[in-house]
């Protein structure tokens, strides 16, 4: 096995002779006469990865592992493999780094690939990307925390990107000053929580904005506020939340629509046999998560499949009946068909 970069090819061998070629750009084989082959040569058939250089046997084992869990491979992917492997990353063992590949635009700049390998061992993943982001945003934040910069880096980077900057840097530095920094209670509420939740809190009552010094006296206050407020208006703000133009769309064959009442996610629950309504509805009317239900166009009004949608864009489930995955081509077609959708509305 060895890797050659000018041609973007994996290559098997046999002694001398070359037993067949894996293009990462196309997820192409090429076979001993130089022809595409239609399905993966004798070659690569338990492959000792163990003898691949670490960059591009994680490349390699990511692609099986995104294909075990039906993921399409598409050039975006190819391309974004090459780039880690020419910098000298490897991928993420994860499972759901697969489908993360064509969704970064991250460049892999010197400064990326210098901050990757000093924070995160060398390794491509959501995390590393997302920290990397952050740090980009935050920079004049960090430069000011001083040993409490690790932990700060850790928080940022599971804050809702919609929050304004100011009001994310101002409840940090009051943290630092109250050392609001460390799990407490049963729920581990920390800062980062507390801003996310403090954020959708005064945003859904329409409240003015704004950090507060005793930043855990005031975090209970607007708990107590919101609760009363949740419930006078319970099913406007799913609505407000979860009703967005991005979330819809359909086919010839499905129809995806969002879950906009305590109804519709008592139905969903009841026919899906699922805890959406339990777990996933408090989420949506504070604007953590969106779900939409997947319907068969046959069928619209019965409960298919249900889908929880990421701010972002990404389709975090997408289970049928019982928390059961999909597995008719049809169907995991449509959620490729559907990310698509999502990445390419947001992006707009």
């Amino acid at each position: 096995m060895e890797y050659r970069k000018e041609t973007h090819f994996i290559v098997a061998y046999d002694g001398e002779n070359m037993r067949g070629k894996w293009d990462i750009l196309t997820n192409e084989y090429v076979g001993v006469k130089g022809s595409i082959v239609k399905s993966k040569p004798q070659a690569f058939n338990n492959v000792n990865t163990s003898a691949m250089n670490p960059c591009f046997r994680s490349a390699y084992e990511a692609v099986l592992r995104g294909m075990s869990w039906r993921y399409t491979f598409t050039p975006e992917i190819g391309q974004r493999l090459e780039e880690i492997i020419s910098v000298g990353l490897r991928v993420s063992d994860r499972y759901d780094i697969f489908g993360h590949l064509c969704d970064s635009k991250t460049k892999l700049n010197k400064a990326c690939v210098a901050f990757i390998n000093e924070n995160y061992g060398g390794i491509y993943s959501r995390e590393s990307i997302s920290a990397y982001n952050t740090y980009l945003k935050h920079k004049s934040l960090l430069d000011k925390c001083g040993n409490q910069k690790e932990w700060v880096l850790r928080y940022l980077s599971d804050i809702n990107p919609k929050i304004p900057a100011d009001f994310v840097e101002g409840m940090i530095l009051r943290a630092i000053h109250e050392k609001v920094f460390y799990s407490t209670g049963y729920n581990g509420t920390d800062i980062g929580r507390i801003i996310n939740d403090w954020y959708a809190m005064v945003t859904a009552m329409g409240d003015k904005l704004e950090v507060k010094h005793n930043i855990l006296s005031n975090y209970k206050i607007l708990q107590w506020t919101y609760s009363e407020y949740k419930q006078a208006h319970y099913d406007e703000n799913l609505n407000k939340f979860n009703n967005l133009s991005w979330l819809y769309y359909e086919d010839e064959n499905y129809i995806v629509k969002p879950l906009l009442t305590r109804a519709d996610f008592h139905k969903e629950a009841k026919v899906q046999q699922n805890c959406v309504e339990r777990m996933y509805m408090e989420q949506v009317v504070e604007g953590r998560t969106h779900v939409v239900a997947v319907r068969l166009k046959s069928n619209p009004d019965i409960p298919y499949i249900t889908c929880e949608v990421t701010n972002n864009g990404y389709i975090q489930q997408y289970l049928l009946r019982f928390n059961r995955h999909p597995n008719s081509e049809m169907d995991i077609n449509f959620k490729d068909e559907y990310k698509r959708h999502l990445l390419s509305s947001l992006s707009k």
